[in-house]
């Protein structure tokens, strides 16, 4: 009957914790892959290497889209 408690504590706080990660706002660079793939970027360890790569091109590619306009800023 313990055990069985501590089981179950143990999930409630798994539980909780995906509840938050699911509560949290998403950042920029999310929205924005959204907007272009219709969904969320993968997040699960078990995310195919497929997927993994696309999330980590858009970034890169977001990551230098900014950079760029910055480096125009600041000539003009």
């Amino acid at each position: 009957m313990t055990e069985t408690i501590q089981q179950l504590k143990e999930d409630i706080a798994i539980l909780q914790q995906k509840l938050e990660h699911l509560e949290k706002p998403k950042s920029d660079v999310e929205e924005a892959y959204k907007k272009v793939y219709g969904e969320y970027p993968p997040t699960t360890p078990s995310v195919s290497n497929y997927e993994d790569n696309r999330w980590s091109a858009f970034v890169k590619g977001y990551i230098a889209r900014w950079k760029v306009e910055e480096m125009e800023n600041n000539q003009g």
